[in-house]
């Protein structure tokens, strides 16, 4: 497998499907196992149970969240996570600049201030693009080779090395499955077990390369009488694209 992929520009969609119920007990289980008051676990619920008064997600309920993402060399990239029922989050990042938007009409940017506000060094799915990384966090126990569409495919099965498992992977997972572009060390599909069941997986579904991408793409447009303001000082932008984007990951954070 490729230490690093090889494409000049991409064009990505990836969809998300979570079980929250599954994922809930297997974080509340790993939280259980580390040291008291290490770890909090903070719940977002965003389906229809919450319209019943109830704090705990049906069993059977599956969300979905998709995203897509142009990358046009290391330090340009644009982000958006579709928001059901309201406008996209986005967020563009152009060397040192950052702009972001919300579906809940806020805009931040730190084009006045960039060295008070810097920007991420790496992309959001960042990970799906260094399996090497994803995989130094891993105990690999099984892979096979296979194919699809022509390309050749590593199919990895692991557990976690340490106490956590890497980047967005959900800790106190069963094992994980990786399934691997070698050609352009890109991972195609993620997916975290317990319970018996995949309760995450994380699927590029559609995958472009060395695609022209138009400037424009790196500018959000906004609704007429909204403006970019700075973010606020106290809030660190991870948070801040948190707040902004919602939901990355749909599910428990600790």
């Amino acid at each position: 497998m490729n230490a690093e992929p090889r494409f000049r520009s991409i064009k990505a969609e990836i969809r998300r499907e979570l079980m929250p119920a599954v994922s809930l007990r297997v974080l509340t289980r790993w939280a259980a196992t580390r040291p008291k008051g290490s770890v909090q676990i903070a719940t977002f619920r965003d389906s229809s149970s919450d319209r019943r008064g109830s704090t705990e997600p049906p069993q059977d309920e599956i969300t979905v969240q998709t995203s897509r993402l142009w990358l046009d060399t290391a330090s340009r990239w644009r982000y958006e996570v579709d928001v059901p029922g309201r406008r996209p989050g986005v967020s563009v990042t152009d060397g040192p600049l950052w702009w972001a938007s919300g579906p809940s009409l806020d805009a931040h940017s730190n084009e006045s201030a960039p060295e008070r506000y810097p920007g991420q060094r790496e992309h959001q799915e960042w990970h799906l693009f260094h399996p090497e990384e994803v995989l130094a966090g891993l105990i690999v126990n099984s892979t096979r080779l296979d194919e699809r569409d022509g390309r050749p495919l590593e199919v990895i099965e692991a557990v976690a090395r340490g106490d956590y498992a890497p980047f967005s992977l959900p800790s106190g997972a069963d094992s994980y499955h990786l399934v691997v572009d070698r050609e352009r060390g890109v991972v195609l599909r993620l997916a975290a077990r317990a319970e018996g069941v995949e309760f995450l997986t994380v699927e590029i579904t559609s995958l472009e390369f060395d695609v022209p991408l138009d400037r424009s793409l790196f500018r959000i447009e906004l609704p007429a009488g909204l403006t970019f303001t700075p973010p606020p000082s106290h809030l660190p932008r991870p948070t801040l694209l948190r707040r902004v984007l919602g939901r990355l990951h749909l599910g428990p954070r600790y």
